[in-house]
């Protein structure tokens, strides 16, 4: 990436090193042949979520809840 060797147990740190938006340089080998490509870099995505209570839930929220898991949030 950009002229440097990186893991893929590096790449994270590496990616640190950039902004979303920046375009860097990667270099692979693809059927023994070395292909350089640039990659705009886009902003990160959430590796893992949270799933939090509400205090008063809406119908709405209620009824997606519901749909979503297949019980009600009264039964959790």
């Amino acid at each position: 990436m950009n002229g440097i060797r990186v893991t893929a147990e590096q790449l994270n740190d590496r990616l640190k090193d950039y902004r979303p938006g920046e375009t860097v340089e990667i270099a692979v080998f693809h059927q023994d042949e070395l292909h350089t490509l640039p990659v705009i870099l886009a902003e990160p995505r959430p590796t893992q979520y949270q799933i939090v209570p509400v205090e008063r839930p809406s119908r709405k929220q209620e009824q997606h809840f519901a749909g979503w898991l297949g019980v009600s949030l009264a039964e959790v």
